[in-house]
């Protein structure tokens, strides 16, 4: 305990300020009446986001949504400066997702999908082990895997070349490099110790149960794979998620099966969530995943303060805030009355 005390009394006191210039309820209401994208543009601009926040004529959304990724990167770029050790090494494990997400920008380029607007589309890192301008000057995705077979990258890569090439789809591709992903964090999870260990399991193991679920549901509804293939295409780890489940769902179990047989009855966010906003079961489900996700890390700031938790829920929330506000962009853009949006915003209604 007196080692978490010196190691986190810093962090914590930075990370406490941090988590105060989050958007409020009283803000996300008024974000959500705002008229437009320009009003929200304009509201945002007067909470922490400030005068940098773009509203450029042409493509607005994608220049929000790179904006949002970039408050989010540098929050984590602030941290992995500021810690050491496995924490360290957990942090810059899930920064590389915004790594990733740079890669799978380039090679949908170079597969010919978003090739108009996708360099606009990178997100600015610090350090990043892609050779960016080699990537944008490669003709075909064989150049790319080429350009990158000693980088963490290369095996994964190489692994679903061949059914990339036999299909003419990136979905092997870039489910490769996800698993590659989650793989790499739960690692960087498992390295930890004592009760940032215990922390880092709930939080990002929460996550983890997130993404394999959905994942799962996903492979059997819309693209009707085998039950092998759902459980080659997912992770048999998690908070609460393993094998069992996953296979549960690939024989065709229920959404409200899987959400009894996981969490049980009296989880807040599932309650009545089927039917809410008129939205189809597995929509539904992504967001009240997401709301005890961030529920789960809201608990971290709850009593003894001195532990990896704050800092893992305070970059949790970071995150969803800016996935609302994103859902928020596009439906105002869309014109969608805020009835309609309510539903789909993580964080409206359960600060």
């Amino acid at each position: 305990m007196i080692g978490g005390i010196f190691r986190y009394a810093n962090l914590n006191a930075r990370v406490r300020a941090l988590a105060s210039s989050l958007i409020s309820e009283e803000g996300w209401r008024a974000l959500l009446a705002a008229e437009d994208l320009q009003s929200l543009v304009e509201s945002l601009r007067e909470m922490s986001y400030g005068e940098p926040l773009p509203f450029p004529e042409e493509a607005p959304l994608p220049s929000l949504e790179l904006f949002f990724e970039q408050t989010l990167v540098r929050e984590y770029e602030k941290f992995i400066a500021l810690t050491d050790g496995a924490v360290q090494r957990l942090l810059k494990a899930l920064w590389r997702r915004f790594e990733l997400d740079n890669l799978k920008t380039l090679l949908r380029r170079l597969a010919g999908s978003r090739a108009a607007w996708a360099e606009g589309l990178l997100i600015p890192l610090r350090s990043s082990v892609l050779p960016i301008s080699q990537l944008r000057e490669a003709g075909d995705i064989q150049t790319a895997v080429d350009l990158l077979s000693d980088t963490i990258y290369g095996p994964p890569l190489a692994s679903a070349l061949e059914r990339y090439e036999r299909e003419g789809t990136l979905f092997p591709v870039e489910m490769a490099l996800d698993i590659d992903y989650w793989r790499r964090a739960w690692e960087a999870v498992e390295g930890l110790r004592g009760g940032d260990r215990d922390w880092a399991k709930r939080l990002v193991g929460s996550r983890l149960d997130m993404v394999n679920i959905t994942w799962a549901f996903r492979y059997r509804v819309y693209y009707h794979l085998s039950e092998e293939e759902i459980i080659n295409y997912t992770l048999p780890y998690g908070y609460r998620s393993d094998d069992k489940v996953l296979r549960a769902i690939a024989r065709g179990a229920s959404v409200q099966e899987i959400i009894s047989m996981v969490w049980g009855e009296d989880v807040p966010e599932f309650r009545g969530f089927i039917t809410e906003g008129g939205r189809e079961p597995l929509q539904a489900l992504e967001v009240a995943l997401a709301r005890l996700l961030c529920r789960l890390a809201r608990e971290a700031f709850i009593g003894y303060p001195f532990h990896l938790g704050v800092l893992l829920g305070y970059l949790t929330l970071k995150e969803w805030e800016a996935h609302d506000l994103m859902v928020l962009a596009e439906a105002k853009a869309a014109g969608s009355p805020p009835g309609e949006i309510e539903a789909y915003l993580v964080n409206f209604g359960i600060l």
